[in-house]
């Protein structure tokens, strides 16, 4: 998703045990924020910063624990 604005993603249609990877790309005109789901955990208990370089990505993996609990982590930043 190419993001033009701060933006808070949700998620619907949980399928617990499952995993997904989301490509986050910044807009000409960065920096964008993101906030995460409630529920979701990154590794050290904080949230990875985007890059906030213009038409520059980011990509993070997450595993469905619960219908209420998600694990992220960083695949790779700067793409």
């Amino acid at each position: 998703v190419t993001i033009a604005g701060n933006r808070t993603f949700t998620l619907s249609n949980i399928a617990v045990g499952k995993s997904f990877i989301l490509r986050i790309k910044q807009d000409a005109t960065p920096p964008r924020t993101v906030t995460f789901w409630a529920g979701l955990t990154f590794a050290g208990q904080t949230a990875p910063t985007l890059t906030a370089i213009a038409n520059r990505a980011d990509e993070f993996g997450f595993n469905m624990l619960t219908l209420t609990t998600s694990e992220g982590f960083i695949v790779g930043q700067n793409i």
